[in-house]
């Protein structure tokens, strides 16, 4: 339910401030927050539907750091209030020097997904094509009728039975042409 850090140094118990917490993963209604909220009837947990056997952790960021010396002890303190087999049965204790991002896992994986995407963005761009709709001067085919329409777009009417070969002329063409894309368009004159 609740962490709760404290040094002892020559007998003299000091308090630990903790100043955020951040989870891996937290059950509903749970988050890492409550674990250093100082409220009994709060908790941080991790019970789970599915993937119950996966190593969970939960990381708290002091708020200043350890002054620290060989004599001083640290006493951490779980205060598991809910028992009824939601304590911790196994489990390990790292202590770290720098936890300097106060950002919640959730936020750096948001901001390096950004920053990812943004760097792909600058790199693709150059492999951007931009399209320009042209217009045909000309649309013959043998059998149906092809009719040049606002846009560009080419309609064709008539029998569509039959294999037939459509013949577009354009002029006037924008330099540097490397590609061509055909769209086939809906309409609601075309048979469903």
């Amino acid at each position: 339910s609740e962490f709760e850090l404290e040094t002892v140094r020559d007998a003299e118990p000091v308090k630990v401030d903790l100043a955020w917490a951040e989870a891996d993963y937290s059950q509903q209604g749970f988050p890492a927050a409550n674990a250093i909220d100082g409220k009994k009837e709060t908790g941080w947990a991790i019970g789970a539907d599915k993937d119950k056997r996966v190593p969970r952790r939960i990381i708290l960021t002091l708020a200043r750091p350890l002054d620290l010396t060989p004599e001083t002890k640290l006493t951490i303190r779980l205060v598991q209030n809910y028992g009824g087999h939601h304590t911790l049965s196994r489990f390990r204790v790292s202590l770290g020097n720098d936890n300097s991002d106060p950002h919640t896992l959730a936020e750096r994986r948001r901001e390096h997904r950004d920053r990812k995407f943004e760097e792909w963005v600058r790199s693709a761009v150059t492999n951007v094509v931009q399209w320009e709709a042209v217009t045909p001067v000309t649309a013959t085919s043998e059998t149906p009728v092809l009719t040049i329409e606002d846009g560009g777009i080419v309609f064709a009417n008539g029998d569509f039975t039959k294999r037939d070969v459509y013949n577009l002329t354009f002029g006037n063409l924008p330099a540097g042409v490397r590609a061509i894309r055909i769209e086939a368009l809906p309409d609601e004159r075309l048979p469903r």
